[in-house]
């Protein structure tokens, strides 16, 4: 049997990383310092008192995600894009306010 570029250990990595690329540095982008002074302090004040919050936020968290990226490989654009395209200005710039340029 012989070895081609992908068995080995650099060519692994960048298979993987080629493959979780967006996603990794989305999930790595929300653990900022702001973020994680945020977590430490309602940890500290809470501890595991409001942890069962994960057990409903979490399965809401993954549909709207799913939706999400079904709509996105089906038009080719953003939540955001697709939102302004289908609703008036006025009904969109709340929701996709920090996703969207100013127009001023």
């Amino acid at each position: 049997m012989t070895r081609t570029a992908d068995d080995t250990a650099p060519g692994k990595a960048r298979k993987l990383l080629k493959v979780l690329g967006p996603g990794l540095i989305t999930g790595a982008s929300d653990d900022d310092p702001s973020g994680i002074a945020t977590y430490s302090q309602v940890g500290a004040a809470f501890g595991y008192g409001i942890l069962w919050t994960v057990l409903l936020a979490l399965p809401l968290m993954i549909g709207i995600q799913a939706v999400c990226a079904r709509v996105g490989r089906v038009t080719g654009a953003g939540l955001a894009k697709n939102l302004r395209t289908e609703f008036p200005l006025r009904s969109t710039t709340p929701p996709s306010g920090s996703s969207s340029p100013s127009r001023r």
